[in-house]
Formats: structure tokens, sequence, C-alpha cells
């Protein structure tokens, strides 16, 4: 099955990671079937369509190691003693009864109409570790008895179940990186190849998806996006309001950094693997980060992105509040207990009525084969700098700019584009000279590049950008330029002084430094910032509120040189745009407020074109809320 086939394109599937009601992670061995029946009639009732459930690791392979004299290894068994042998599944070591608690879950989530994505080797889970006792002192990535015992579980597991039609989707497990430490890349690699295969191996119908969080788009990282892309159908950010992920606990949780977070990750795998990508964890973490109201507003605003940006699916965390429980995680930290769709009465909190709200009335309007997203520019990460946080800001200049990027590691092969944006160059080593190379002709045939700086180094650079370096030094001082009507600030230590040899200087600094130049290379420009505001702004709060210095104008005067003519335009940065272009005669555009309070719309229209309102209407687009335009001509 394909990846695609699961979910419906114009509809953004809801759905949350389950766990019972009554029991939480002992969901399995406290077995309540009744429980559970609530809680799914309570989460289905409120539109939710897609479960992630997790057959914890020990429960169901509760395997254990016997010793010898002197505590020489001498078999493995069962719990109890018991020894590995009758079914195939007894063999692998799996429980009989939990296999059958399992089938029930699963029958009751037919009868429900969910999907469901199992997470197979549940370690991980919650802050906890769930190992099988025999594997407690393996590294559960290298190890060989590790692996040996894995493969076993999921061979025998994914047989017993792949005839079961609510199981939609097999992962390895949860956020499997947290497993153990492993020692480089290829270690990774070959770990989750040999897994997926395996599951493949047993049932080459259904997709297999990642499940974990925390990858990295540089080759420099261990548990690589580009290697997931190899061997999963589709990759799983895991985004949180907090710092489970570098830079996302900087602003209010309603407004425009967060409100992309998903979306951004989302694309940032995408992009880099070549595969889909579902936002499978996200939540707002509790009464302690925000309060239910404001957390409904968030989550409203992150789905109306979503959908904006064909994302297909989301899933909370979690489906339940646990503050019943009194064992380890909930016993150990206290935002683990308030995270659920479902107080602790079963009764919904604000963060799921807005959820059913999405999906009567937006999910509702039924459409089907909503195209992709418009891009326009390409945004190169290069060498050793902080990927993700350059992304996300990049990101999110050029939709605060109108317009929306592709992303990919300068590592690799250049994407085709009329635009391109290296943001942040940070390295001497920055980017190889064969893909410079590409770049520098795509500019001298027709393209546009902007490149911000922060310490690092371009070959050729005088002749392609049309400035000589007369020398480099650290301040102190924050630099301040004046420009575009407004004023800027930014604390860069490491200053560059320029002289312009054939490019037109756009700004300077307060010192008289040249700030901006647009050289015309070819048939292109090569537009130079002898500052880099991304990295700044990366780890800066407020920076992107309307308060905050318009550093997106940047981004917005190299589109205007790239000639990015978009149909619908807003002067507002807080409220984006994507066009979905469905023929030649008819584009759908999505607008999206992402901030708290209701904001005037009054959209530029291109020249020739009909607008109607499909949701909502003009004047005005409500807070964390978006509107959806049907241009015609």
């Amino acid at each position: 099955m394909a990846a695609k086939d699961i979910f419906e394109s114009g509809q953004v599937a809801l759905g949350c990671n389950y766990w019972a009601s009554n029991a939480g992670i002992y969901m399995w061995r406290k077995f309540d079937l009744e429980a559970i029946r609530r809680d799914f009639a309570a989460l289905s009732a409120n539109g939710l369509t897609v479960l992630r459930v997790f057959p914890l690791w020990n429960d169901f392979q509760p395997i254990k190691k016997l010793c010898g004299v002197q505590c020489t290894d001498r078999e493995i068994r069962m719990k109890d003693d018991l020894p590995l042998e009758g079914s195939y599944e007894q063999q692998a070591g799996l429980d009989m009864e939990m296999l059958e608690h399992f089938q029930q879950v699963m029958d009751l989530a037919s009868e429900y109409k969910f999907k469901v994505i199992v997470a197979l080797l549940t370690g991980w889970m919650s802050g906890r570790m769930f190992v099988p006792e025999a594997l407690n002192n393996c590294n559960l990535i290298t190890d060989p008895l590790a692996v040996a015992w894995e493969l076993r579980f999921i061979k025998a597991f994914v047989r017993h179940f792949k005839g079961h039609p609510a199981i939609k989707v097999w992962e390895p497990g949860n956020e499997c990186n947290c497993l153990s430490p492993v020692p480089d890349a290829d270690s990774a690699y070959c770990w989750l190849s040999t897994i997926t295969d395996a599951i493949r191996s047993v049932d080459p119908e259904r997709p297999v998806w990642g499940g974990m969080h925390g990858l990295s788009s540089s080759f420099r990282g261990i548990w690589q996006i580009a290697h997931q892309g190899e061997v999963c159908d589709v990759l799983t950010p895991h985004p949180y309001p907090c710092n489970f992920t570098p830079h996302a606990e900087l602003d209010r949780v309603d407004t425009i950094r967060n409100a992309f977070h998903g979306v951004a990750e989302a694309n940032l795998y995408r992009d880099c693997s070549g595969r889909e990508a579902s936002i499978e964890e996200a939540g707002s973490l509790g009464k302690m980060f925000s309060a239910p109201e404001v957390a409904s507003g968030y989550v409203n605003n992150v789905l109306w992105n979503a959908l904006a940006h064909n994302i297909k699916s989301f899933l909370w965390w979690c489906s339940c509040d646990f503050t019943h429980l009194d064992y380890p995680p909930y016993d150990w930290n206290a935002m683990e207990r308030e995270l659920g769709l479902l107080d602790a009465n079963g009764h919904a909190v604000p963060q799921l009525l807005a959820m059913n709200d999405f999906n009567r009335k937006v999910n509702g309007l039924n459409l089907k084969d909503l195209p992709a997203f418009r891009r326009d520019a390409v945004i190169l990460l290069t060498d050793e700098t902080d990927h993700w946080g350059i992304a996300w800001t990049s990101w999110l200049l050029a939709k605060q700019a109108g317009f929306d990027v592709t992303m990919q590691s300068a590592e690799t092969p250049l994407k085709k584009s009329n635009f391109y944006i290296l943001p942040a160059v940070t390295s001497t080593a920055a980017i190889p000279r064969r893909h410079y190379r590409e770049l520098v002709r795509a500019v001298a045939d027709g393209a546009v590049v902007l490149v911000t700086f922060a310490g690092g180094a371009l070959e050729p650079f005088e002749e392609v950008f049309g400035v000589r370096v007369l020398r480099r030094y650290h301040s102190t001082t924050p630099c301040r330029i004046k420009w575009q009507n407004c004023e800027f600030t930014l604390p860069q230590p490491l200053r560059v002084e320029l002289e312009a040899v054939s490019a037109e200087v756009e700004a300077y600094d307060e010192q008289g430094n040249i700030f901006l130049t647009c050289n015309n290379f070819g048939r292109g420009k090569a537009i130079f910032a002898a500052l880099a505001p991304e990295d700044f702004m990366k780890h800066t709060p407020g920076v992107f509120a309307d308060e905050a210095d318009p550093w997106y104008q940047l981004y917005k005067f190299a589109a205007r040189c790239a000639g990015i003519n978009r149909l619908v335009q807003s002067n507002d940065p807080q409220i984006t745009l994507t066009e979905h272009c469905c023929s030649e005669k008819e584009v759908i555009s999505v607008a999206v407020n992402n901030t708290p309070a209701a904001r005037p719309f009054d959209p530029q229209i291109a020249a020739g074109w009909q607008v109607e309102y499909l949701f909502g209407k003009a004047g005005a687009i409500a807070g964390n809320s978006g509107v959806i335009l049907r241009l015609t001509r």
C-alpha cells in the first residue's frame, strides 16, 4: 500500500497517540476493554480517525536470561521460567495473553473505524525504558543479542496481525533513536534498515513510517533524514513548544514561531528525504505550559498551516490525562500526567473540541486532490550551521515575506530553481565546490541568489557578487542599519568590511560599512548581505512579532529581484499565504492568521482574477485561524 493511499489529499486526518485512561502505559497488564471502549467512543465522537498504539516491549516479549556457574549465560526463557516452545509466536518470546489483548483492541478500533499506526518496539516511552529483562545490559542498536530478539519480536508480531484491517501502518517503534547510544551514522542506518526490511519481509503491503524525531539534515548527524528516507515511507517529526526540539521554547505558544514548528520541521524532513512527512506527535504539554483555551488556539493554528502545506495527518499527544496514576513515568514527571485530549473524567478538553471543530468545518469542505503548494525558492543549508535552527528561521522569514521555499542540504545536488537562498554561511567548507559551481552557473543562466554572511567563505566570490572583502574583525557593538524606511539592529560579533567593485550598494550600516549589495552576474543577480539575521533570530525571543525589526524585508527584496509575483498578497507579515494551482484558470489560496487576535485581511489580487471565499469571508481572519480563497479567470 502506497503511503499516499492512507489519508486523503485536501484534508488533515486527525488522531492521537493512545494509552488507555485507566492504566496509561500499563494498559496491557491492567487490561480493561470497557475503559478502552469508553475512550474510543469519546475520541471518535470528537472527529478523530487515527490512533497510534504501543505494544509495550517488556509486556509483549517478557524474556529473561538464565545463568549458570559464575553467572555465565545459559538460556533465554519466558517469564516464570517457561521454555520458548510451542507456536511461532511463543518461540519468539511473545506473550500470548498480551497478543489476545492487542487483538481485542484492534477489533474495537475496527468497530470505531480508526486507522491504526503500530509502533512495534516500544522500549522508550515518556521518559522511561521498557526493555525485556534479557536485554537490560545490551546496546539495543548494536548488540547482536538485542537485534536478534528484536527481529524475532517484529517478524512474529507482524505475521500475527498483518491481516487485521484496522492496522494501516507499521513503525520500527517509538522514538527508537532514544533506545541506546549509537557510535556513528552507519550503525544507525544498518539497524534501521535491518528492522524495516524485517517488517516488509513479513508484510510487504503496509507502509513503514519512521516513528522517530530529532533527525539531522546534515551528513554529520547520526540519525539522518536522508537515511530515513531510504528505508521509510513516511517521516515523523514530533514537534512540541518545549526544549525537546532546539529553539522551540522561545515565543508564546499561539504565535507564529510555534504555529509553524510542526509544518516547517515536516517540510524539512520531506524536502531532505524525498518522502512524505506526518506530524505524528504534537501537544501543548499541559496546563503549566499554556491554558487550555490558549492551547486550543495553538492546535487550530497548526491544523490550518498543516492543511495549507499539504500535511495529511496530525496526531496529538496524548489521548487521556493520567493524574490518578502513581507509577513511573507518572510518578516521576508532573508533565506526563496532564497531556490528554480527554480529562480524568473522560470529558473532551478544549484542544479536542478545536480539533473536532476543524474537522467538521474545514475537513468537511472536502477539498479532495488539493494540489501541492507553490514553492518559489530553494534554501541551501550549508555545512557547520545549525541546520534545524537556520531552516526554521529561514522558513519563517520567507513566509513573512510572502513566498514559500524548498529546503535541502548544500551537500546534495542543487535542486532546480530560479531563486536560491544560502542563509548564515558560517564555514569555509560551507558548500562543496561542485555544488557551488552549479549554483554559479544557475545564476549566470538567470537565477537569483541571496547569501547572508556569518563568517564563512565562498570561492569564487568577488566576480560573482561584485564586492571585495577588505577585512574581517570582531565587535561587541550591535550593528545598526536604516533601510526600506525601517531601522534594524543585529548583535553579530563577526563583521566584514566590503568594497563595491561592480555591485550596486543597497544599504549601509550606521558606521558607513556596506550591508547589502546586488550584482548583475550573467543573466542573473547575486545578492550579498554582510550580516546573517537567521543566526541571531533562531535563538532570540520575539523576533517575529509585530514590534520586531522586519528582517523579512531582506527576503522580500530578494524575491522582488527574482521576479516572484503571487496571485494573492498581503502586507501583514503575521498572515501567511499558500497557492495551489488546480489549472491555468483555477487556483486555491489558503490564508492563515498566526496570532491569537483577529486581524484585518484585505488581500491584493492579481489583475484578471476573480475571487470567492470557500471558507471565511473578506475583511478579517479570526485569531489562530484561516480562510480559503478560490481564484478563477
